[in-house]
């Protein structure tokens, strides 16, 4: 019998030790894609990680199919909790992983196989304290492994945050997911809640802030599904009246720790309401149009008091051609633009 007992808790203990790589998945209904997510995981050519699928209150059948992964592998762990979004999910998903380094994967979208293995193996090479690669849509088909040498770039704080800032350039870098992170660069708080779009940005600017190098692969190991249902595809909503919000934080932020961006940061506080009234045109209606309409105007009324410094700025040429028609016609082109799509 306490032999039996003494069993039960090395294996217990193995299964418990700290992993190279803690993988976490916030799932929320997904039921219908979170098998192959789970599954691309797993079948990952690097085996020393843990996976910490946080179950945020789903109304689907992801809590039951989460507690029955777990079930075949050890290393997975399951957090249950009521609903609270991706963000708070994340963030007690980093309380409680143990790895030295972490990476996201959202519960619909899907990793290659050769994913952990490349994003690890260049953090080594390099000493970076983040690791990207490239995010391509998933097509639904088998996952194609790269062939050949990936291209490795790498670039420092000052560099990077540049990129991520958007000075003189349009990239999106942002995203959470398809990075591998330094422990020391993350911590539980990493992520704004109450958010449901943009708070990536924050999380990625704190981040980055905290690190020295930052490597980037060329490989395509992350495949994003991109729901033509999703509400942040379909409509405007307070989600993109949140934006300038986010960018606030951002601000403020950068002013206590790292004041070297902070007129960079304003420059992307600035433009924020540019994007939102680029989005509103993009997907919104006459419902939207009237339910934000004070909202709309303010951000009209800052566009035209800085149009100024955006035309001035480190914007790229056609955005600042379209903030500036954006500033004369905003509400002509809205009517020409809803016109066509009709």
């Amino acid at each position: 019998m306490l032999k039996e007992s003494c069993v039960r808790t090395a294996a217990r203990r193995k299964s418990e030790r700290m992993r190279k790589i803690s993988v976490i998945v916030p799932v929320y209904n997904a039921e219908k894609y979170l098998d192959r997510c789970i599954g691309s995981i797993l079948a990952q050519t690097f085996a020393d990680f843990e996976l910490i699928l946080v179950e945020d209150g789903s109304p689907d059948r992801c809590a039951q199919m989460c507690d029955e992964w777990a079930k075949k592998d050890e290393r997975i762990k399951v957090i249950h909790q009521s609903n609270s979004g991706p963000s708070k999910a994340r963030n007690v998903g980093i309380a409680a992983s143990q790895g030295e380094y972490l990476t996201f994967v959202d519960s619909d979208d899907r990793i290659s196989p050769l994913m952990l293995e490349k994003l690890l193996r260049a953090a080594k090479k390099t000493g970076a304290d983040i690791v990207t690669c490239a995010m391509v849509r998933d097509n639904g088909k088998a996952l194609k492994i790269p062939i050949g040498k990936d291209k490795l770039t790498v670039y420092s704080r000052d560099s990077f945050m540049d990129i991520m800032l958007k000075i003189n350039g349009n990239r999106n870098v942002h995203y959470v997911c398809a990075k591998l992170y330094k422990r020391s660069v993350t911590d539980s708080h990493l992520f704004p809640q109450g958010f449901m779009l943009g708070e990536d940005v924050e999380s990625s600017f704190k981040a980055v802030m905290r690190s020295e190098r930052i490597a980037e692969l060329s490989g395509e190991y992350y495949f994003y599904y991109e729901n033509p249902q999703s509400t942040t595809r379909v409509s405007f909503s307070q989600n993109y009246i949140g934006l300038r919000m986010i960018w606030k934080r951002v601000l403020a932020i950068c002013e206590r720790y790292a004041p070297q961006y902070a007129d960079k940061v304003r420059f992307n506080l600035i433009r924020s309401d540019f994007t939102i009234l680029m989005q509103s045109i993009l997907l919104g209606s006459r419902q939207t149009d009237k339910v934000y309409r004070k909202e709309l105007g303010q951000c009209l009324k800052r566009l035209r008091a800085n149009i100024a410094a955006l035309l001035s700025g480190p914007m790229v040429l056609r955005r600042k051609i379209a903030a500036a028609v954006l500033c004369c016609a905003y509400r002509q082109v809205r009517a020409v633009y809803r016109l066509a799509r009709r």
